[in-house]
């Protein structure tokens, strides 16, 4: 009879691997639709009223579907459902035409939409299939979709915040989307995070992948900061303007000092000048370590340090690295390869954001 059959404690158990093996597996980054700042999953986008989300918002959908630059950030063009759920189809018309006289086929409106955890979650996942080149879906706003508040039941708990964002968060993961939900803020300001200035409790927060806030430096003025913090960003405030029913870069303004950056290895530079000059290599940890004269670094390290950053800084400069372990232990590969395709991703990237309508040359069309 076989024992491990009935045993109880392999028929329900964790799928678990050891940190060796983490830190040596390369994995897959995550989907960005606007690079640095917007990546696949649930971000809510909060602010005061009045302040521009919804500009802010329909800006973003312009920019994704007509494969432009926002707020100096790459994107990657795809389909766009916009939810306008305080809107009507004659305002929206109206707020695309302030911002472009370009109407692309692949960005579209709906201003009614159902319920959270009712209707709305089956309708996202319908437009998806009807439309499954769509990446991102904005529902402005959150209060909309969650329906009228029962008087009897109070004010919403964690649970109860955790659980809605949690559901839809859900849903952008298992579709490859990314949702944007547009949220308010409280009246009472917090100079210390202005992220406790969210309306509700911190389960909205909590449940979300990323959080970006929207909040005037001071009355009176033009500059906004926009913070983003989340899950796959490092916290960091951009200075930006809304004029013209346009919100665009603020140069005059320094970066805020919350902005921090990971250091590349040097280790990691090494290798590429290695690389790019000798073409190939595959082996060992240690064998590599020993062709380049590197004593001071150990083994792991340089492992840790190829597989962190094999699909952002290697793949920039052109080179692929995989890695796998045998009977005898684990083996690098890094190739070199045609950097050609580049120069198409480099135009295609650098496309201006749309213009303001004061710079639009009108044409038949």
């Amino acid at each position: 009879m076989d024992y491990d059959f009935y045993n109880p404690y392999l028929l329900n158990k964790l799928d678990t691997i050891d940190a060796e093996e983490l830190m040596a597996t390369p994995y897959a980054p995550k989907n960005f639709i606007v690079a640095d700042m917007l990546p696949e999953g649930l971000t809510l986008l909060c602010g005061p009223s009045k302040i521009g989300k919804s500009w802010f918002v329909l800006q973003l959908c312009l920019c994704v579907a007509l494969g432009r630059m926002f707020l100096g950030h790459n994107i990657i063009s795809s389909d766009v459902l916009y939810l306008a759920l305080e809107d009507t189809f004659s305002r929206v018309k109206d707020r695309v035409a302030r911002l472009t006289e370009e109407c692309p086929t692949n960005l579209r409106f709906a201003v009614q939409a159902g319920s959270l955890g009712g209707e709305l979650e089956e309708q996202l996942m319908n437009h998806k299939t009807q439309y499954p080149d769509t990446k991102l879906v904005v529902i402005d706003t959150l209060q909309k979709v969650r329906g009228a508040c029962d008087p009897k039941a109070g004010s919403p708990t964690y649970g109860k915040d955790y659980a809605d964002i949690g559901s839809l968060k859900k849903l952008a993961d298992d579709l490859g989307i990314a949702i944007v939900l547009v949220h308010h803020l409280r009246k009472t300001q917090d100079k210390d995070d202005p992220f406790n200035e969210i309306s509700g409790t911190t389960g909205l927060m909590g449940a979300a992948d990323t959080v970006l806030l929207l909040k005037k430096v001071n009355r009176g003025t033009d500059t906004t900061f926009l913070y983003l913090t989340g899950r796959d960003i490092e916290f960091r405030a951009m200075a930006i303007e809304f004029t013209d029913c346009y919100w665009r870069l603020d140069e005059d303004v320094p970066p805020h000092d919350g902005i921090c950056y990971r250091p590349l290895a040097p280790i990691v530079k090494t290798v590429c000048e290695y690389i790019k000059e000798h073409k190939h290599f595959r082996g060992t940890a240690s064998e590599l370590l020993a062709l380049l004269g590197e004593e001071n670094v150990k083994p792991n390290v340089l492992t840790r340090s190829l597989s962190t950053e094999a699909y952002d800084y290697l793949q920039q400069v052109g080179i692929l690295y995989d890695s796998g372990r045998t009977g005898s232990g684990r083996w690098l590969e890094l190739t070199l390869v045609s950097g050609d395709d580049n120069d198409a991703n480099d135009e295609k990237n650098s496309l201006e954001e749309i213009p303001t309508q004061s710079s639009l040359t009108v044409t038949d069309g």
